[in-house]
């Protein structure tokens, strides 16, 4: 499970086609667990699905709870690099931990996403389209007249190992407001 775009930039997508059902959303802070790493655009899906096991045997290894399905969120992605955390929600952050902010390439810790105001909206179909549903909430957060902030994340709602037909496939994008 994981993201199968290389990019949030599309061509050809409709920038000034409102976002359907999005919605603003007061995050709080929230314990997570992740893995940070830089990949090329191309391997983001196979680093995915390699690290985010890892995320996994790491939790299991600290006795945490997951509290909610995986996601990545992307600090960077340019055209031949993407900086990305992949994890997921935990229900208490474990005692000893180590920080995943700062950490070199490949090392699990403990992170939290930003809590505050956040544009959010689910995209249903593949993950291939996704930099069209970032290009529209992007342009519909800045119509409202908000400033979309760093970090946007993508939450996996649905495991396609479950859930094999891409078209079915729901996926909440989360972009922070400034």
């Amino acid at each position: 499970m994981g993201p199968r775009s290389s990019s949030c930039r599309s061509s050809g997508s409709n920038d000034s086609e409102p976002v359907p059902d999005l919605e603003v959303r007061r995050l709080t802070p929230q314990a997570t667990i992740t893995v940070r790493l830089e990949s090329a655009p191309d391997g983001i899906s196979a680093v995915f699905d390699s690290d985010l096991r890892r995320v996994g045997a790491r939790m299991e290894g600290v006795g945490a709870v997951m509290a909610g399905p995986p996601f990545a969120r992307y600090d960077h992605i340019g055209p031949d690099r993407m900086d990305v955390e992949i994890g997921a929600p935990i229900v208490a952050a474990p005692a000893a931990r180590v920080r995943a902010a700062g950490q070199a390439d490949g090392v699990i810790g403990a992170s939290s996403p930003p809590a505050g105001e956040a544009a959010v909206v689910v995209h249903t179909g593949s993950f291939d389209t996704l930099p069209d549903t970032y290009d529209r909430l992007k342009a519909t957060i800045e119509t409202a007249g908000r400033i979309p902030g760093v970090g946007p994340w993508e939450v996996y709602l649905t495991d396609p190992e479950r859930v094999p037909d891409p078209a079915d496939w729901l996926t909440e994008v989360v972009w922070p407001l400034e």
